[in-house]
């Protein structure tokens, strides 16, 4: 799921935003064009795991965190600060969330029946992460608003095939 939600966007994006970090509209239009590309991606996704789980009669609880975990994950925009070449509030979150999300899991994992709880931790702390990086670019308004019609999502889901088929 993470693989497919990425899409290649890692190198394309993080290669726009390096060679244009001064010009803000470019930057902006491009982190706007790879957000909805992965949220249209990560839906797509999303839907398909949840037919495939109830059509094999699988655990939802178990699965699905998981797979909320990944999208979680894929949704935030680390590539986007490797293009500004600006790491340390981002690593410093990345890395504090991962550190937090171990704290439930050595308190109430007991056996293997409750793997489930590794996943929601996970997923939680992967949510807050991402809720914390892009308030983060809220505030140091890294990112012009741009309104929907004028993005080329199409062009960029494009420009990334290449990569995500080879990584495939």
């Amino acid at each position: 799921v993470q693989v497919a939600i990425d899409y290649g966007f890692a190198l394309t994006g993080c290669r726009a935003v390096a060679q244009n970090r001064e010009d803000k509209t470019y930057v902006s239009n491009v982190f706007w064009e790879i957000l909805y590309s992965k949220i249209l991606i990560a839906s797509l996704a999303l839907l398909i795991c949840f037919m495939c789980f109830n059509l094999l009669e699988l655990d939802l609880k178990l699965y699905l965190s998981a797979v909320f975990s990944a999208i979680f994950t894929s949704l935030t925009p680390f590539w986007f600060f490797q293009g500004l070449e600006s790491f340390r509030g981002v690593s410093f979150l990345s890395v504090t969330g991962k550190a937090f999300s171990c704290i439930p899991v050595l308190a109430f994992v007991e056996s293997g029946d409750d793997l489930y709880i590794v996943f929601y931790s996970q997923a939680t702390f992967s949510l807050l992460v991402m809720l914390a990086i892009y308030l983060y670019i809220y505030r140091k308004e890294f990112v012009l608003r741009v309104p929907l019609l004028s993005l080329e999502i199409k062009k960029r889901l494009l420009e990334g095939w290449h990569i995500f088929s080879a990584t495939l």
